[in-house]
Order: C-alpha cells, then structure tokens, then sequence
C-alpha cells in the first residue's frame, strides 16, 4: 500500500471526473435514500480533499499538465464538481454554499478564457477530444445546480451558453472523430463523454429555464436517448477490454447525468399532470447503469491510488498530442 504521500502525488486530474460523478449519484439518489447521499457526499469530499492537496503540494505538476489540451479540458470538472459539492454544503449554511458555487463559476469561466486562448485559437483537429465538451458545455452544470441556490436566472444564462457551445463543439467533435480515428487505448474512453452534453443540456433546461417547451424538451430527450444507446455499446467494450487508464473518468458522470435528465424530465411532466410510465422504467434501467459504471470507475480509481505499488507498463508511456506531451497515468514519478 502506497503512503498518503505517494497516493497524494499520484492523484490525476481526471479524478474530478469521478467527484463530480459520486456527489451527482448521490443527489440523483437523494429522495430514495438521504444516507446513500450522504455516502456520496462524504465520497466525494474526501477525494476531493486529495485533489486540493495535490494542487497545494504539488502546484508544479498541475501547471505542467494544464499545458496539454486534453488534461487541461479534463480540468473543467474540478468546477463542475463543486457546483455540485455546494448544494451538500445548503443545509449547513447557505451562504457558504452559494459563495462555493459562484467562486466555482467564476473558476470555470476562468478556465473558458485559459484554454480558448491556449489551444482553440491555433486549433489543431487531430488533438481535439470529447473532453473538449467538459470546458464549454459544462457550465450547464450552473443551470442544473441553480435551483439550490435560488439563482435560477444565472442558471438559465449557463444553460443558454452551454446550449450554444453544445454545437460548435460538437460539430469539431464529430469531425474530429470522424476523420481521425484514436490510435491509443488511453484515449478512447474519452469517447464516452459524448453521452453527457445533450443530457447535461437537458437537465439545465428542465431545472433553470421558467418557459419549457415541451418540443425542446421531447427533441432534447430523444437526441440524449440515441447518444446515450451508442455510447454505452462503446463504454461496456472499454470496461471490460482496456487496462485502466485515468481516462475511465469519463466513464462516470457521463452516465449519471442520463438518468438525472430523465428525472427532471418525470418531474416536469408530473407537474403537468402527466405519466409516463416507459420514461419511468428508462430512469430505472439508467439509475441502475449509472450504478455499476460509477462503482467500476471508484474502484478502479482506488486501486491505483492506493494499492498499485509499481507503475503498470501503459502509463510510463509517453503520448504525445502535437508537440504537446502528454501523461494520463500521472503520479509525477517521472519528474
């Protein structure tokens, strides 16, 4: 077992990925059960406690991996995941709460600034990845979290935003992935991130907006259910074929957000006065994906942190995006 010295130093940046998933897990599952979210909750904290270490102790290693594209996209969900943190924090003071969520707000607007300045204005195709989403359509997770603070009008402002980056980023997406296949396996769980945007969208948009349309809603809802049937064929082959790579974050929330469109979904319609009873037994089967999926990447992630003792042969590999290199499996062993 490695020392809390070791693991701390070892923490990749994609572990927010995986925060991000378990506080969400635990607000999807909050009203079946408080002490499953508290579980969650206490999850979440503690793992991101490691992270907040790593950028005190190790500030130098962060920098550096800040200067490649696809750790510096990946980083949007240390914002994303204290917007979620912060509706924990409602209950034991509101104030606190809020100041959390606007600072993570303001950080991930920040991060907007960094990387449009540092990589799409000299874009290069080939380095584009579906983490590229996390940086502009992730604010959506502001429209999602609103409610909470009562500050629906900024989260309609995110949701909009959010929206409007889904398509631009998601045509360069597509096009990326379409003429430039991924060679390497510690990149292709990437791919499932592409499961999140619409879903994210969706949720924003049944959370913050006052005028629902139930024509966005149906479109946003059926274009978020074949996302989500593609990408789970492609996310149960990498589980169960590829090593672990930090990249497996993107195996997490990704498939969290799903079923908590769905819910937001069932409430809106419910307060319609309507029951749909096969979104319903949707919401289910999702809950239940977003279970297993969430518990493999926790796991995983564990593993590695705490009880892997030598570095496994991939991640000594050196990837390099451009001129850019690059590290998934960072432990700073090598630096």
């Amino acid at each position: 077992m490695n020392t809390m010295g070791q693991t701390i130093k070892r923490v990749p940046i994609p572990l927010c990925g995986v925060i991000l998933a378990m506080a969400s897990l635990g607000n999807l599952l909050g009203d079946v059960s408080g002490d499953f979210r508290l579980i969650c909750g206490g999850v979440a904290f503690a793992l991101m406690a490691m992270v907040v270490a790593k950028l005190a102790l190790h500030p130098g290693m962060v920098r550096a991996d800040l200067n490649n594209p696809v750790i510096a996209s990946a980083s949007g969900t240390f914002c994303m995941a204290w917007m979620v943190l912060s509706t924990y924090l409602v209950n034991v003071s509101s104030r606190v709460a809020l100041g959390v969520w606007l600072a993570a707000i303001a950080l991930h607007l920040l991060l907007m600034v960094y990387f449009t300045r540092k990589f799409m204005w000299h874009l290069q195709i080939e380095n584009v990845y579906a983490s590229y989403f996390i940086v502009y359509v992730g604010i959506c997770v502001a429209a999602v979290t609103a409610p909470s603070h009562g500050r629906e009008a900024i989260g309609e402002v995110a949701f909009w935003f959010g929206f409007a980056a889904l398509f631009v980023i998601g045509a360069l997406v597509v096009y990326r992935y379409a003429r430039h296949a991924v060679q390497t396996d510690a990149l292709r769980p990437l791919f499932c991130i592409c499961v999140a945007p619409i879903s994210l969208c969706l949720t924003g948009y049944a959370a913050s907006v006052p005028d629902k349309s139930p024509l966005m809603l149906g479109g946003l809802l059926v274009a978020a259910t074949l996302a989500y049937a593609f990408v789970l064929v492609k996310a149960i082959g990498y589980a169960l074929t590829l090593d672990f790579y930090p990249s497996f974050a993107g195996m997490s929330f990704p498939f969290v957000v799903c079923p908590l469109a769905l819910k937001q979904v069932l409430a809106v319609a419910e307060a319609a006065g309507t029951s749909l009873v096969g979104l319903k037994l949707l919401f289910i089967l999702e809950t239940v994906v977003a279970l297993i999926f969430v518990s493999m990447v926790l796991a995983r992630f564990l593993h590695y942190l705490f009880l892997a003792t030598e570095r496994q042969d991939h991640c000594t590999e050196k990837l390099f995006l451009g001129k850019i290199p690059y590290q998934l499996c960072d432990d700073g062993l090598d630096k």
